[in-house]
């Protein structure tokens, strides 16, 4: 079945890949860069979204550790209310939002984690990101 797919934070490193799998498998795909579309304006976003008429959205756009230990702010608005605004924009649209999670909530230890181990957000960049994970999720992705 032939799908329309949206991707934010297109030119990502994980926004290339899902676009390539994507496209490879012959589904529409738009995945904008941030300088094509900034997911913090909710009008362009909106319109975007209204234009391409999606059915699933992946939320790959994230302010990335460093950036947001120095731009707390940002990491805020970009990783938590924006990913709230867009779930919200799905749910709207009836569009699945599939948003990817961080392996930043359990601390330092690396090996497999389970959604229920419990969280050690040690970063802005966990906090955010989790923040935004508890907003009006239309479909979760375990951690990756």
């Amino acid at each position: 079945m032939r799908r329309k797919i949206f991707i934010t934070g297109g030119g990502g490193m994980l926004a290339s890949q899902l676009e390539h799998f994507y496209r490879e498998n012959q589904n529409e795909v738009f995945a904008p860069r941030h300088a094509e579309l900034d997911i913090l304006d909710d009008g362009t976003l909106r319109q975007a979204l209204h234009s391409f008429n999606p059915d699933w959205i992946f939320h790959t756009a994230a302010l990335h550790v460093d950036a947001c230990e120095e731009n707390p702010e940002l990491a805020f608005r970009l990783n938590a209310q924006a990913s709230a605004n867009l779930a919200q924009m799905c749910s709207e649209r009836n569009a699945t939002l599939i948003y990817i999670s961080s392996c930043g909530y359990f601390g330092d230890e690396i090996k497999y984690y389970a959604e229920s181990d419990p969280v050690v957000l040690k970063t802005t960049y966990a906090r955010s990101k989790f923040e935004g994970e508890g907003t009006k999720r239309i479909l979760f992705t375990s951690v990756i």
